[in-house]
């Protein structure tokens, strides 16, 4: 059975690390999705919010940061945070998925464009302890086989649990369900090695949060565009618009064009 790869420090970097096997399609940019209210706090105050995978709500995807390890040896999962990007410049779900609940303007969804090794080189200098892991989401099995990935019987139980570490509890953090294979997802997670372990907590319902600070000087580094949801009207963009540009007015707020209207074809 082929092995889980271990993570490799990734060249030019001290604490920023690749789990699993690169891709050879790796684009030099990170897209990222926030609703208006965090995007506006976000360029405000440089804080980048990173939650633990406790919160995330599909719970197929929180699955194994919950789940009991009294029977791995030697293994106590420790706290960690994280966030996610996708490597598509357009992506119809995404700008759905991110929205606010609420209603209006405040539902609305914006697109940061991140220069990739900018946004790593920031992060490698910030951190005062601890490491950063990139990797890209796996959507290799079906709801039925990650029900049964953690039992011995599972054909790929021994590909992910023997010689069970840290890089192994970081790939189980990476699996999706295959249907969501659209979505080209790739996830950044925080690993403090003073974080408190984690296994001793039969149910991890709070969500604690960590931030990362980007001075404003690097914010103008890494952000090389920032995109309004397509589904706002004239009004709200130019609301949106005006509100992000007061704030940085240093990267072009513009409309993404997903759903803009093409001039009437004539059938030939």
């Amino acid at each position: 059975m082929e092995s889980i790869p271990v993570s490799q420090k990734m060249k030019g970097y001290n604490k920023i690390f690749w789990l699993g096997e690169k891709k050879s399609s790796q684009t030099h940019v990170l897209y990222k999705y926030m609703n208006v209210k965090s995007a506006i706090e976000f360029l405000k105050t440089g804080y980048f919010l990173l939650s633990e995978p406790s919160a995330w709500s599909d719970p197929y995807e929180k699955r194994f940061y919950t789940a009991d390890y009294r029977n791995i040896e030697g293994f106590k999962p420790h706290r960690i945070y994280c966030t996610c990007f996708t490597q598509l410049g357009s992506n119809e779900a995404a700008w759905r998925m991110y929205g606010s609940k609420d209603t209006g303007i405040a539902s609305r969804t914006i697109r940061f464009e991140f220069q990739r090794s900018a946004l790593l080189h920031a992060l490698d200098r910030g951190l005062h302890s601890g490491k950063v892991y990139l990797g890209n989401a796996s959507y290799d099995y079906t709801s039925k086989q990650i029900d049964g990935l953690h039992l011995q019987k599972s054909p790929f139980y021994s590909k992910h649990f023997s010689n069970f570490s840290l890089d192994k509890f970081l790939n189980l953090l990476l699996i999706k369900r295959k249907a969501f294979g659209y979505e080209q997802e790739v996830r950044m997670f925080f690993v403090d090695e003073n974080a408190e372990a984690i296994w001793h907590e039969p149910e991890l319902n709070a969500n604690h949060i960590r931030f990362l600070v980007f001075s404003a000087e690097t914010m103008e580094q890494i952000i090389k565009t920032i995109s309004v949801d397509p589904i706002c009207d004239d009004m709200e963009y130019d609301m949106i618009k005006t509100s992000i540009e007061n704030i940085f007015p240093y990267s072009h707020c513009i409309k993404h064009g997903l759903y803009k209207s093409k001039p009437q074809i004539v059938i030939e």
